[in-house]
């Protein structure tokens, strides 16, 4: 996963806060945010009368995230507006936080049925075997021809997978949730490419 990527946009994060909106920017996001609840809840209402199982009505803060098969980042400005609109609508941003998730079509979202073989190192000694800007890497192992020796790679049996990570307490650092970088690498071990084809990339706001 790219920690340069993840580190300039958390500082596009911090520069677009909610504590930078004016009261009048702030007063509008709360309106809007009230009629997008005061419409989820006549809903909700409807279907409890019909005697329909819901859900309390909730908004989910997003922001998609696009990169191109190269791995740049293609919408860096979508996403600091993006920001700017759901922090007009936090009334109490020390109560939570933008968490960044990357994680694999559906068809790669699954638990991993090979030898799971995991590794937690420094980041610095991570950089030296994962490349320079990377949070944590993914190595799938195959069996050779007709079963013999073993080969590194995608394709494959993928018999067994070597997963390396850096401690919980540094992803957290970074914006991530150590169980999303989790399952973005197991995604790698199920047969996900590393240019991340068909990713689902997005920062999503958490409350603590």
């Amino acid at each position: 996963m790219k920690k340069l990527f993840l580190s300039s946009i958390a500082a596009l994060f911090l520069a677009t806060s909610a504590h930078a909106q004016t009261d009048t920017e702030r007063e509008q996001g709360y309106d809007a945010l009230k009629q997008v609840l005061r419409k989820l809840g006549t809903a909700h209402a409807r279907e409890k009368a019909k005697g329909i199982p819901t859900k309390p009505p909730y908004v989910v803060r997003e922001c998609p995230t696009k990169f191109s098969p190269e791995g740049k980042l293609e919408n860096e400005r979508e996403i600091k507006s993006c920001f700017k609109s759901w922090n007009a609508t936090i009334a109490h941003p020390e109560k939570g936080q933008w968490v960044w998730r990357w994680r694999p079509p559906v068809e790669y979202d699954k638990p991993y049925e090979g030898v799971l073989i995991t590794q937690r190192l420094p980041i610095d000694q991570l950089h030296k075997i994962c490349a320079p800007y990377q949070l944590a890497c993914t190595m799938p192992i195959s069996t050779g021809p007709n079963g013999i020796g073993w080969r590194l790679g995608f394709d494959g049996n993928r018999v067994a997978c070597l997963m390396i990570l850096p401690p919980d307490s540094y992803i957290l650092e970074h914006h991530q949730d150590p169980k999303e970088v989790l399952r973005h690498e197991l995604g790698h071990c199920s047969g996900w490419p590393s240019d991340h084809p068909n990713s689902q990339s997005k920062w999503e706001w958490v409350e603590k």
